[in-house]
């Protein structure tokens, strides 16, 4: 009987140390704000890829249109050859 009280005070005394100093569910103030700069950083970063993207398609664009102007010139550099009969 003695064994059974003292086990369950030891049993309360250790629930009781585990309901003190448990986590808590809630963030701190520090935590969020961590959070909230880490947030913000993402979306910049997500910016900063699209405008670059952006960039770079414009490009893609004005080279796919510098090489069919160039194929364009060579086709009628040659032409000009044939009729001239230059080589």
């Amino acid at each position: 009987m003695k064994f059974k009280k003292i086990s369950y005070a030891l049993m309360l005394t250790f629930g009781m140390a585990l309901l003190s100093t448990s986590c808590t569910k809630y963030a701190t103030d520090e935590q969020i704000q961590k959070l909230d700069e880490t947030k913000e950083a993402a979306m910049a970063a997500d910016k900063t890829i699209a405008e670059k993207r952006k960039v770079r398609d414009n490009l893609k664009a004005e080279l796919d249109a510098k090489v069919k102007e160039l194929k364009k010139l060579e086709a009628n550099r040659d032409y000009i050859k044939r009729k001239t009969g230059k080589e």
